[in-house]
């Protein structure tokens, strides 16, 4: 018995020492779980301040318990522990082998942790029903969702929407969004994308638009709290109408995409914007605009309030140019 309750303090003193650690230049040790590393920031979770992001160019030496994945870039990739750092480079030590290795941080394109999953998914989808009768009859429906799987150098995003209401058996809305859009990074932050979108709306006299472009784009920050990325490119838009002559053009885009966490997760603010226009008629232009508050309510749940604006600014005869709607969903969301 008095053999077990050594051993017992012996874990218990071993355990907190078996953690990762980075020294800052001010003489500061932060102590915890290495979650996010790239060749600019190291993020560490600590017991007491939950996520810590710092800069490369603050730390003087980081050691690690867990296996880190460097890829350099030139494509060669180690696994091991990271022993020290300085002077701008890592020392990997591998089991097995006596002499660590030596790695310039700037040839470094990627550093994962061993928490990090080889291929990131993130989804959600959402609902919103409105379903009415007695002295009014009425019945509304949205649906809207996307998921995204990242890898190393790729990207995949795939998203939709759906709208249909009836106001006293009359169709009063009826439209639906479907897009697909593939990133490859050629650096960390820098990429460049091809994507495909389908679009109709019976009350805009819109039976397809179909858009097909290549673009850059720029990945200013991504992480599981914060996300921000801005695009440009070229398209080619081709326009089916029910009444009104068929149209064809190219075009530029533009895109920008951001969300953030606030208060410890408490909500989510987002916002997407994108915008195409032609090259031929500089009036000839159309813009969608998403934007809301995710609040999570258990832990996949959420309830979302989102205000959406379509605007086209040559409608079909008719028509008018702005398309406004205010939603209040319920979703499901999955982030590995």
């Amino acid at each position: 018995m008095k053999f077990v309750f050594i051993l017992f303090v012996i874990a218990s003193i071993s355990a907190p020492l078996m953690a990762d650690e980075l020294l800052i230049k001010n003489g500061d040790h932060i102590s915890g779980n290495i979650v996010r590393m790239s060749s600019s920031q190291v993020t560490i979770k600590t017991a007491y301040a939950g996520e810590i992001t710092v800069n490369w160019s603050e730390i003087t030496n980081v050691v690690t318990d867990q296996m880190i994945a460097v890829m350099l870039k030139n494509g060669i990739e180690y696994t091991g522990n990271i022993q020290e750092t300085g002077e701008g480079r890592i020392r990997l030590s591998f089991e097995g082998v006596r002499e660590p290795i030596s790695l310039p941080i700037e040839e470094i394109k990627v550093i994962r942790t061993s928490a990090e999953p080889m291929i990131k998914i993130k989804a959600r989808a959402n609902a919103g029903l409105t379903y009415t009768r007695g002295n009014t009859y009425k019945d509304h429906s949205h649906f809207d969702g996307e998921i995204s799987a990242r890898t190393t150098n790729n990207r995949y995003i795939a998203g939709g929407e759906i709208n249909k209401t009836k106001d006293n058996l009359r169709k009063t809305e009826d439209n639906a969004l479907g897009t697909l859009k593939y990133d490859r990074f050629l650096s960390e932050r820098h990429f460049i994308y091809a994507n495909v979108q389908f679009q109709k709306d019976s009350f805009q006299d819109l039976n397809l638009r179909s858009i097909y472009g290549l673009g850059s784009g720029y990945q200013f920050i991504e992480s599981s709290l914060e996300n921000l990325y801005l695009e440009v490119g070229l398209n080619y838009v081709t326009e089916d109408y029910m009444t009104a002559p068929d149209n064809d053009y190219t075009s530029g885009r533009w895109a920008f995409s951001y969300d953030k966490f606030y208060y410890n997760k408490t909500f989510q603010f987002y916002h997407f914007h994108e915008g195409i226009g032609s090259f031929e008629e500089s009036d000839d232009f159309f813009i969608k605009s998403r934007t809301g508050i995710r609040i999570p309510i258990f832990t996949c749940i959420n309830a979302s309030l989102q205000y959406n604006l379509d605007w086209d600014n040559t409608p079909s005869p008719g028509r008018k140019k702005a398309d406004r709607a205010v939603l209040f969903t319920l979703g499901y969301f999955f982030a590995n």
